[in-house]
């Protein structure tokens, strides 16, 4: 746990992420960086939208929280999450396309 709890720390506070974006293809573990990914509204009162290359993100959605606990896990089906049960802070999204990529990115809700 302590080991996995580290790499996530280095995958989502890496200095390389200008974009606040990182994929990770797990069939060869080559960094890709994704810039058609869309978060809104961000900050985020009651549901958070999510566009992937211009669609509505389907696949499996986790949020930590900033002790990189899960705090929701879901299956995205039409592309939305819903914020309402979440504290007001800085959140991490993690989205796993069913192709094997891993999608970090961060947001924020307020109320």
């Amino acid at each position: 746990a302590f080991m996995s709890r580290n790499i996530l720390f280095k995958e989502v506070h890496d200095e390389s992420l200008e974009s606040n974006l990182r994929v990770m293809n797990n069939s060869n573990n080559q960094q890709v960086n994704l810039p058609l990914i869309n978060l809104f509204p961000n900050p985020s009162n009651s549901i958070l939208n999510i566009n992937l290359n211009n669609l509505p993100f389907i696949g499996n959605i986790m949020v930590y929280d900033n002790f990189y606990r899960i705090v929701q896990c879901n299956h995205s089906i039409n592309g939305t999450i819903n914020t309402l049960k979440l504290i007001p802070g800085q959140y991490i999204l993690k989205l796993m396309k069913e192709e094997g990529e891993v999608i970090w990115s961060k947001f924020h809700v307020i109320h």
